[in-house]
């Protein structure tokens, strides 16, 4: 049972101390940073990158440790929604013309795609997994997929998440444009992408579909059940 009053972030830290878990076995744990680590047990939305791999890092977080993940991720939706609510400027309504409106349709647009990509850029230190990512199968991208189990082929970069069914994280980096990744691991596998439309999935040989938000291009997919 959790206090009402607590943020998801004192409830992980909290379990984490009552188990003896310092924090380099937990980043050990989950492939993640201190610095992350830090940001994400003190409720520090700023320094940690989309809400999507935020939520997966609550996610795994609390699998880890035994909590109740759906209870813990409600509490974060709540703080974060809050966040978002805090920082945003009060604007005053203003008419514009129909020509306007679509100009800046426009350019809102082309600054979203922007910050997206400097996202992805700028964070990769903060993105990259502590193990050492040699070990896992990475070849130059081919005109045909053939190869059994999950591939990942990249025509654009992305930072990419992958876990197994056994909570083993097969991948958690910004992977570049060219790189395909052939993953093993006990079905399904839970997939986070950071940029959608650049990522080809297939599994056992065959095209899995790609859905992904239209306004941040990225998707969390299930494959392999």
């Amino acid at each position: 049972m959790t206090d009402s009053a607590q943020s998801p972030g004192q409830i992980l830290r909290q379990a984490r101390l009552a188990r003896g878990w310092d924090e380099r076995r937990l980043c050990e744990a989950l492939g993640i940073t201190e610095r992350t680590l830090k940001a994400l047990e003190h409720d520090d939305y700023d320094h940690l990158p989309a809400q999507l791999f935020v939520r997966g890092y609550i996610r795994n977080y609390s699998r880890l440790l035994n909590l109740r993940v759906g209870a813990i991720l409600a509490r974060f939706e709540e703080h974060y929604q809050a966040h978002c609510d805090a920082g945003q400027p009060v604007i005053q309504p203003v008419h514009r013309s129909p020509q306007s409106v679509v100009m800046g349709s426009v350019a809102a647009f082309l600054l979203v795609s922007t910050l997206v990509t400097w996202t992805l850029y700028s964070q990769g230190e903060d993105l990259s997994i502590t193990r050492t990512p040699d070990t896992l199968p990475i070849r130059p991208m081919s005109s045909a997929v053939s190869a059994d189990g999950l591939v990942l082929s990249l025509h654009s970069d992305s930072w990419i998440q992958v876990i197994d069914a056994n909570d083993h994280i097969l991948a958690v980096d910004l992977y570049r444009a060219g790189a395909e990744l052939v993953l093993e691991g006990q079905p399904p596998f839970e997939i986070n992408l950071g940029h959608g439309p650049g990522v080809k999935v297939s599994y056992n040989g065959r095209p899995v579909d790609v859905y992904y938000d239209p306004e941040t291009l990225s998707a969390e997919m299930t494959v392999g059940q």
